[in-house]
């Protein structure tokens, strides 16, 4: 029995061959005119939306048994983890505002990017691999299709995922690189095709888990539970009332230096005073709905830290991808270390 969201039900915006229960492959065209149709009808997806700061907002529109549909949320530098759709067929079109996509290699590494501005759209083969987010300052709505539906995805290993933050946050600064793959609705397969659940992709992420040292293990379990913000995003999300947490020590505040209104909690006392049921937590943390947004100096130890505040109940918690140094790189502001009374020891 196929689902449908209750402001989609009644209207004809979903052909009926697409609500059926048989398992057949849809082609990416038909994905494209769809999402295409969707995103023109804005008093349908206007109703639903919401845009979060702090975790990337998602829902389903349709489910079938030849096609699922998506509609996301993009908050200012909100991005995905680089992943691929498990041997699905894919398309997007860009609803409201502009969204990038970095595109990766089958070994997961990019080699390019393209930006969609609103109303365009794009169709993906079956090995595409990439990262999607808003590179902006506005918010953006993306309409996303996939056959067949429900296929798995797998992400980038988490070293890996760091060189694709790394190539995204250099190019916030210095634009797009030479190469840049072309923008619009074309297919891209980002490789040789592959078939669900293997291809050179699977081979890469099998072989590079298991190189993996328990620590890599770990920080790859934890930002998985993380909806992890780029330095632009986590600007937007304290402008809004986010607390910025700045764990990192004295020492390496003094040579690298600060965020200003950040507040300043060194990591060895951290979920003492994050906690909200502890005497020794702050006045800022009042309860377990509060926006937590963790910095430290390049965005491995905050992972952590915040994946910690959530198994204390903080299910808002989250980092900065790339941490203070990434920040500076942007050309966000940065002050000179103080030991004013906002640092919290």
């Amino acid at each position: 029995m196929p689902l449908i969201h209750p402001r989609l039900a009644g209207t004809t915006l979903v052909p009926d061959f697409l609500l059926q229960d048989e398992n057949e492959t849809v082609a990416p065209h038909i994905l494209d005119e769809l999402t295409r149709s969707l995103s023109a009808a804005a008093e349908i997806w206007t109703a639903i939306v919401r845009h979060d700061p702090v975790n990337r907002w998602y829902t389903r529109l349709v489910l079938s048994g030849s096609v699922e549909v998506w509609l996301i949320s993009w908050c200012p530098g909100q991005y995905t983890r680089t992943h691929d759709h498990g041997g699905a067929l894919g398309a997007l079109t860009v609803a409201q505002g502009r969204v990038r996509e970095i595109i990766c290699n089958q070994d997961w590494r990019p080699r390019g990017s393209r930006h969609h501005e609103q109303g365009t759209s794009a169709t993906f083969g079956r090995s595409h691999i990439h990262k999607v987010g808003n590179p902006g300052i506005e918010p953006a709505t993306t309409i996303h299709a996939y056959s067949p539906p429900e296929v798995p995805m797998r992400y980038a290993p988490d070293a890996v995922d760091q060189t694709v933050d790394d190539f995204m946050i250099d190019n916030l600064i210095g634009g797009d690189p030479v190469g840049t793959v072309t923008a619009g609705g074309n297919m891209i397969d980002g490789g040789t095709v592959g078939g669900v659940g293997g291809g050179a992709g699977a081979v890469a992420v099998e072989r590079r888990t298991a190189m993996s040292s328990r620590i890599d293990a770990v920080l790859a379990r934890a930002r998985a539970r993380l909806d992890r913000l780029d330095p632009h995003a986590a600007a937007a999300a304290a402008a809004v009332g986010a607390l910025l947490v700045d764990i990192r020590p004295a020492a390496q505040r003094s040579t690298e230096g600060e965020i200003p209104g950040a507040l300043i909690i060194e990591r060895n006392v951290l979920e003492w005073r994050m906690d909200p049921t502890c005497d020794a937590r702050l006045p800022q943390v009042t309860g377990d709905d509060i926006k937590v947004v963790i910095v430290c100096s390049e965005g491995y130890t905050s992972s952590l830290a915040a994946a910690s505040l959530q198994d204390l109940g903080l299910r808002h918690a989250t980092d900065v991808v790339g941490g203070f140094r990434a920040w500076e790189r942007c050309g966000l502001p940065t002050i000179a270390f103080s030991d004013k009374d906002r640092h919290l020891q």
